[in-house]
């Protein structure tokens, strides 16, 4: 059983939530494919520089670099995915707000790996400019 929110319009449904659950999945897609292709643009036009991450190092070297950015970046993006929407599940059934408590969820969930994914991202590049031959 669920509590009903009185403040809602009976056409707002729980899946209503903002951002969407299509749109937080996006914007991880997106910022995790930008932080991903800097990685392998960076590293393979500026050899001085090496990954930070020392589990990514060592996939990297066993797996090689495209393939293993490409896992890693899948199995984030599905762990992301899988924990949000879960518990903007579970909240949905326990709060008597599902609909804010969706957009908070989704909103803290999908925001911010993106941001991280953006940060990475920005920072590899700017790495590359100023490491890469090609920019020197």
């Amino acid at each position: 059983m669920s509590y009903v929110d009185v403040d809602l319009p009976e056409s707002t449904r729980r899946s209503e939530a903002v951002p969407s659950a299509l749109q937080g999945v996006l914007a991880v897609a997106t910022t995790s494919t930008l932080d991903a292709a800097s990685t392998v643009v960076g590293l393979s036009l500026a050899p001085v520089l090496v990954e930070s991450n020392p589990l990514a190092r060592a996939l990297f070297a066993e797996y090689g670099v495209l393939q293993s950015v490409v896992v890693i970046s899948v199995l984030l993006a599905v762990v992301v995915v899988g924990v949000t929407e879960s518990a903007v599940r579970v909240l949905a059934d326990r709060t008597h707000r599902p609909v804010l408590a969706g957009s908070v969820v989704r909103l803290v969930g999908y925001g911010t790996p993106s941001l991280v994914s953006l940060y990475a991202a920005t920072n590899n590049v700017v790495l590359v400019i100023e490491h890469a031959p090609l920019f020197a």
